[in-house]
């Protein structure tokens, strides 16, 4: 359906030797935004200059254009651009002052030689090309066949259609470079190339900017090149930073399977088609059509990126239709891959009322296959995923690396494999391994579905090594696997060590099965480590901590098993770590098709074998734990975490039985919120692992048992969830088990022995402020800020990228840079680009680490910490003070004052020099930095 569109002018005062009216064009559906229209066409101006002779009129100066009113205008900036007298025109400015009409003719390229591009302004006035063709079977075809270093602005495109053309076609602009097009508007017709490379208004980008402009072109294209990618505004951006924003797209891109021998993929998407190792920005850009190819990388927004891409404030519109007949499909990005210390983002970006579809590999809401997208504050709702093939998920369907999910919604929608692997935020975590953590943290789905054959989740379908689930939430929602595989309300399967599911619930909806040899659970369907042990042998760090799951059911139909293998919070658990979580379900609520001599069921498992632990972990309703394997070989601490369980003795008193918690004797505790709150506790003291700690409970009118603080069933938590503090530090900022280096202090037997709740930092955020919460704590022993050669832990600027989602970032540095290696200061200079500052002298460094979280967390609050010690090295303090001054960033300054000695600093055998505080100076740090973030947080 063709469009009509609307410009809001904003008047600029410009004196013209012309007069020209605008047409009246009908109210439209799109508003592109101000554009710039010359004003008073009746002041004569330059006048008594003579005119060129050439075109309608004007000059070619920005007060005098060269007026393009008629066909035979255009035709003569053809001739010349590809005449001897190029450079006479290439970089002159235009203005065109009526619609102009080819009735369906062709229309020769301007631009057909690729050393003969234009390099001018042409301002469509407002006006429209209409009915235009043109037909050339070769590269670069389009109004310009090139343009490097032009701008295209406020011109219409209506009817116009390109029949063939190799690489690069669009109507603006078949190759552009260090151009920017803008208010440009495509309505109707078609632009077809046989080697991609093909958009409404650009075919071919290198450092282009598109902003304020719409299509709703059918546009096709073929795989049959490196240089693949059709898309609904621009086709292909190679290399080159380039940005895309405020664009809209509602027609149709389709990729055909004409595919070379070298290039067996296509490339396709609604605003642009592929993107090859380059640093980008998509933002504010609308899609609500149809983009599809048979064995593409297909996306809503983008179809495959290399590189560093940042997507936000994107919208896929209700009725968008995204399809990869045998590839994958995403919602927003249907491939991407980038360098796995340097990964792109999507924000704040929506898709709602969407089909989504693909064959052979997979298909999510948002990222189909991420190798090097975060992805934050994200919302699907009421969209249809469905793979033909493996892996469908809510926001990626297969994902690796160093990459955050963060605060994203999953809301009445189906998410079905129809083979493999489905999950309601990730189908499949692959291997991280022990340097790269994902993690998901503050995800809901709710009101959905979530179905595949085997390895079906919640939140996660299966779960490899190196792998966080951090205070996810699902609820009304049915998980179901349909053929002899795992399913889980968080998770359905987990594959290896290192992984944990920690303060996450999953409540209202059911866990189903077909299966006689996995598990079916709420929390976790299969709870493995992936390896075996032996009597004696370390127990796993793969845990499930601080977890709750009440399912309205949890179910085996197959009707032959023997094995029902079901539990409240795992069906089968081998070998890994059960913490402070419980599950109120009730024995009639587990239930199997087949018979089960041995009643393979329970509260908190199916079925335990071999190894694992159960810890202050416990049940209601009068239902047993589960079945433990007689056979298996456990553990001494095994076997006595299982005899010792917390468990309800007594319903009417409310008595649990807790001696874990309470090794004084007294094992009875009237209060369950209050044991739940000292399990996380415990667990906490005892080096986390990944340093993810564990929130506490509550009780709320909206739920009958405890819940964790923060969760949609705390009817009192604040708008937006706990406040999550993230902590970039060196040694002062450390402890063992909570990030950092090689060591940590307190170094054990030469400092004074403290716990991470003696830690400055803990205090503040668990005891000081108010629903707060630890991000991550990114801080290394012997780090600084700066880069240097002899530095024995990466520096700041190597781990900020750590950083998951939060909303305060404490930098606490410095210390290293002056006290201990007595580095470069160098000197602040705002005037340098990121690109330009030097890494290797504080100011400069320091400079570009908030530079990048401003532009990686640009909704966090980031406080620069000036420590005690750096009163003795006031130009670095001064530093810090300049940055926040420049950047309206807080303070935070630490002083001792007189009480620099052993009273607040750790001892060196008979040395009070040191650095690092003791508990007192801990405290002092503590109550310091509260006294003056507390009158502005």
């Amino acid at each position: 359906m063709k469009k009509t569109f609307v410009f809001c002018a904003v008047t600029a005062v410009f004196l013209l030797s012309f007069s020209c009216t605008k047409k009246e064009e009908p109210a439209p559906a799109f508003d592109p935004g101000p554009s710039v229209i010359p004003a008073d066409p009746d002041d004569p101006g330059q006048a008594d200059e003579p005119e060129t002779g050439f075109f309608s009129g004007g000059r070619g100066t920005e007060d005098a254009p060269y007026l393009i009113s008629r066909q035979a205008d255009l035709l003569q900036l053809r001739d010349l651009i590809d005449s001897e007298s190029y450079e006479d025109f290439a970089d002159k400015c235009y203005l065109q002052t009526e619609d102009i009409d080819f009735e369906g003719g062709d229309s020769r390229t301007i631009s057909t030689e690729s050393s003969q591009v234009f390099m001018g302004i042409y301002d469509g006035g407002g006006f429209a090309i209409r009915n235009a063709v043109f037909n050339r079977a070769y590269d670069r075809v389009g109004l310009f066949g090139g343009c490097d270093g032009a701008t295209v602005k406020r011109l219409h495109f209506i009817n116009c259609s390109v029949t063939q053309g190799k690489r690069g076609v669009g109507l603006v602009a078949g190759w552009a470079n260090n151009t920017t097009i803008e208010d440009c508007h495509v309505e109707g017709g078609s632009i077809v190339s046989k080697w991609t490379a093909v958009g409404s208004l650009v075919g071919e980008g290198k450092g282009i900017t598109v902003r304020n402009c719409s299509s709703d072109a059918t546009i096709s294209g073929s795989n049959g090149s490196a240089y693949s990618g059709a898309g609904g505004i621009v086709g292909y951006i190679d290399k080159v930073a380039s940005t895309i924003s405020n664009c809209q797209f509602t027609g149709t891109v389709t990729t055909n399977g004409d595919a070379s021998e070298t290039v067996e993929i296509s490339r396709a998407g609604g605003i642009v088609g592929s993107l090859s190792s380059v640093t980008a920005v998509i933002e504010d850009c609308r899609f609500q059509g149809t983009v599809c190819g048979p064995a593409g990388r297909i996306g809503g927004i983008a179809g495959d990126i290399t590189g560093t891409v940042r997507i936000r404030g994107c919208r896929v519109l209700s009725g968008a239709r995204i399809e990869s007949e045998s590839g994958i499909a995403g919602g927003i990005v249907g491939n991407v891959e980038a360098a796995v210390e340097n990964p792109g983002s999507v924000r704040s970006c929506s898709v709602e009322g969407a089909t989504i579809a693909s064959g052979d590999w997979g298909c999510a809401g948002l990222v189909a296959r991420n190798y090097g997208m975060h992805v934050s504050s994200c919302q699907l709702s009421s969209t249809s995923v469905h793979a033909t093939g493996n892996n469908a998920a809510g926001v990626s369907a297969i994902t690796k690396y160093n990459l955050r999910f963060t605060d994203c919604s999953v809301t009445a929608c189906t998410i079905v494999s129809d083979a493999v692997l489905a999950g309601g935020i990730v189908a499949e975590f692959a291997d991280a391994g022990d340097a790269c953590h994902n993690y998901v943290v503050g995800c809901t789905v709710s009101g959905s579905k979530v179905q595949s054959r085997y390895y079906t989740g919640g939140i996660a379908g299966q779960i490899k090594q190196g792998n966080v689930l951090d205070r996810c939430y699902v609820m009304d929602t049915d998980v179901i696997s349909t053929n002899g595989g795992e399913a889980g309300g968080i998770a359905g399967k987990t594959a290896a060590d290192g992984i944990v599911i920690i303060n996450s619930m999953f409540w209202g909806g059911s866990v189903a099965g077909t299966t006689g040899t996995s598990g079916i659970g709420g929390i976790v369907g299969s709870f493995l480590t992936g390896k075996a042990m032996s009597a004696g042998q370390t127990l796993s760090t793969t845990v499930v901590a601080n977890c709750m799951a009440h399912p309205s059911s949890v179910s085996n139909t197959n009707a032959a098993s023997s094995n029902f293998l079901i539990g409240g919070v795992a069906g089968y658990m081998a070998y890994a770590r059960m913490v402070n979580s419980y599950s109120p379900i009730a024995a009639d609520k587990l239930t199997g098709a087949g018979t089960d001599a041995e009643d393979k069921r329970g509260s908190l498992y199916g079925k335990m074998v071999y190894g694992g632990e159960l810890l202050n972990c416990y049940w209601l309703e009068g239902f047993k734990a589960g079945y433990a394997d007689p056979s298996g070989t456990y553990t001494q601490k095994t076997q006595k975490a299982r005899d010792t369980q917390m468990q309800q003795k007594d319903a009417t008193s409310n008595v649990f039985w807790v001696p874990t918690l309470y090794p004084d004797g007294d094992y009875r505790k009237s209060n369950m919120t209050q044991a739940l709150n000292r399990g996380a506790e415990l667990y906490n003291a005892d080096a986390p692992l990944y340093g993810v700690a564990a929130g506490g409970w509550v009780m709320t009118s909206a739920y009958p048992y405890p819940v964790l603080a923060g969760s949609p069933l705390d009817a009192g938590a604040p708008v937006g969830g706990q406040t999550r503090v993230g902590i970039i530090g060196d040694s002062i900022s450390t402890f063992k088990g909570w990030k950092g280096g090689s060591y940590q202090y307190p170094k054990e037997g030469l400092y004074e022995s403290f716990t991470v709740q003696d830690t400055w930092w803990y205090q503040l955020i668990y005891s000081k402020m108010k629903n707060a919460c630890l991000d991550i704590n990114t801080s290394s022993c012997g780090s600084t800020v700066q880069e240097h050669d002899s530095k024995g832990q990466p520096s700041f600027l190597d781990r900020y990228t750590a950083l998951v989602a939060p909303d305060i970032i404490l930098i606490n540095g410095g210390t290293n840079d002056s006290w201990s290696y007595r580095l470069p200061l160098g000197s602040l200079d705002f005037s340098l680009s990121l690109t330009e500052l030097d890494d290797c002298q504080f100011a400069q460094a320091y400079d570009k680490l908030v530079r990048l979280l401003r532009r990686d967390h640009p909704d966090a609050g980031i406080v620069l910490m000036i420590g005690d010690c750096l009163r003795d090295y006031p130009a670095y303090a001064q530093v810090i003070k300049d940055l926040a001054e420049h950047y309206q960033l807080h303070t935070v300054e630490i002083d001792f004052g007189t009480r620099r000695s052993s009273l607040t600093y750790q001892r060196t055998g008979t040395s009070d020099v040191n650095v690092h505080p003791n508990i007192a100076g801990m405290k002092e740090m503590a109550e310091q930095a509260w006294a003056q973030m507390s009158a502005w947080l």
